[in-house]
């Protein structure tokens, strides 16, 4: 697993610039299994977010439900900082966009 190498490797550079502070790694949902990585990194590194898209080339909701919704609430109850980064594809939306963002933080509040 990728994390075996990175964890050690940032903490390796921190050691050598005499720094004790753990800046953020982000681990990005779409490409691994986020619990099962994140149960192993933990007791090595505390400073971990984890990230998920929400996206669609036609978005027409900012209230995801079902296994989407789920798979937000599940990284978010890991018990580190989960960011949803939402893609939109403005086209139409170059309107509306702020306001669909701001719903769309509502929605998964």
């Amino acid at each position: 697993m990728t994390w075996k190498t990175i964890i050690p490797g940032v903490k390796d550079g921190l050691k050598a610039l005499g720094r004790t502070d753990e800046p953020p790694i982000l681990l990005r949902a779409h490409d691994t299994d986020c619990s099962a990585v994140m149960h192993a990194s933990l007791p090595l590194y505390h400073n971990l977010y984890t990230m998920q898209k929400y996206t669609g080339e036609s978005l027409t909701t900012y209230q995801p439900r079902g296994p989407w919704a789920q798979e937000h609430r599940n990284l978010a109850a890991l018990g580190t900082t989960h960011i949803e980064n939402v893609h939109i594809q403005p086209g139409a939306f170059q309107m509306v966009v702020s306001r669909f963002c701001r719903e769309d933080c509502k929605g998964h509040a």
